[in-house]
C-alpha cells in the first residue's frame, strides 16, 4: 500500500514502505513474481513496461529533481522501481534525493535496499555512512563507508575521509595503512608530498605497533621484514 509522508521542508510525497523488504528480493535471493506482479504501478503511473521503462522513469525523475520538482523526481524514481525491481540506480537516486528532502529515516531504508545490488553498492553504502555519521551512529557509518572503499578502491576520495574519520578516533594503524595505499596511488601527482607527510607523521603516532616499521629490526620475522620493504618502496 502507497501511503503518504511530509518531511519538515517537503510537500506531501509518496513513501516506498516496502522498500526494505526488496532488500531480500535481490538477484541474491530470488523473489517470486514478476516486478510488476509483486509492486504493481499505481494507477495513475505511465504506462512503461519493464526496463526500458524503468530507465525512461529514472532519466525523467533525473530531469525533475534537476528542475527542483523533488515531489514528481520522487513519484518517477519510485515507479521506476516497481517496474524492475532490479533497477539498483534508480534504488540510490531515491535514496539520495530523501536524504536531500530530510525524509532520513525513509533514505536509510532505501539505501540499504540499494547495498544489494553489485552496481550501485560503493555508492549506497557511501551515502548511507554519510547519513549514519550525520546523525552521529559513528560505528555503522565506519563499517559503510569501509565496504565502500573495499568495494571501490580507485576512489580515492573516500579512502582519504576514511583515514581522517581513523585519524579522529586515534586509530593510527588503520588511518597508516589508508595512507600508505594513497601515497604509493598519488605517486607522481601534485598531492605525494602531503601523502608522505601524513605517513610519517603517523609512523611516529604508530610507534612499535606498526607492524612494518618493527619489521625494520634483525630481530623480527621473515616476513615483517618483508612488509618493511614494501613500505619503504
Amino acid at each position: 500500500m502507497v501511503v503518504l509522508s511530509r518531511s519538515a521542508n517537503a510537500e506531501p510525497v509518496e513513501r516506498f514502505p516496502d522498500v526494505g523488504e526488496r532488500a531480500s528480493s535481490s538477484p541474491r535471493t530470488g523473489e517470486q513474481g514478476t516486478p510488476e506482479q509483486v509492486h504493481p504501478p499505481r494507477p495513475d503511473a505511465p504506462r512503461l513496461r519493464g526496463p526500458s521503462g524503468s530507465q525512461a522513469l529514472l532519466d525523467r525523475g533525473a530531469r525533475h529533481e534537476q528542475a527542483g520538482r523533488l515531489a514528481e523526481a520522487a513519484a518517477a524514481y519510485t515507479d521506476a522501481v516497481r517496474l524492475d525491481a532490479s533497477n539498483g540506480r534508480a534504488l540510490l537516486a531515491l535514496g539520495r534525493l530523501r536524504v536531500r528532502m530530510n525524509d532520513v529515516r525513509e533514505a536509510e531504508i532505501v539505501l540499504t535496499a540499494a547495498t544489494n545490488f553489485s552496481d550501485v553498492a560503493a555508492q549506497a553504502f557511501a551515502e548511507r555512512a554519510h547519513l549514519r555519521k550525520a546523525r552521529g551512529r559513528d560505528g555503522e557509518a565506519f563499517l559503510d563507508l569501509e565496504n565502500a572503499v573495499t568495494l571501490m578502491p580507485e576512489e580515492t576520495a573516500w579512502a582519504e575521509e576514511l583515514g581522517q574519520w581513523y585519524i579522529a578516533r586515534r586509530a593510527w594503524l588503520p588511518a597508516l595503512a589508508i595512507y600508505r595505499r594513497l601515497s604509493n596511488e598519488l605517486r607522481g601527482s601534485q598531492r605525494e608530498k602531503e601523502m608522505g607527510l601524513r605517513v610519517r607523521a603517523l609512523r611516529i603516532l604508530s610507534g612499535d605497533l606498526d607492524p612494518v616499521a618493527r619489521g625494520r629490526t634483525a630481530d623480527h620475522s621473515f616476513v615483517r621484514r618483508a612488509l618493511a620493504r614494501l613500505g619503504s618502496r
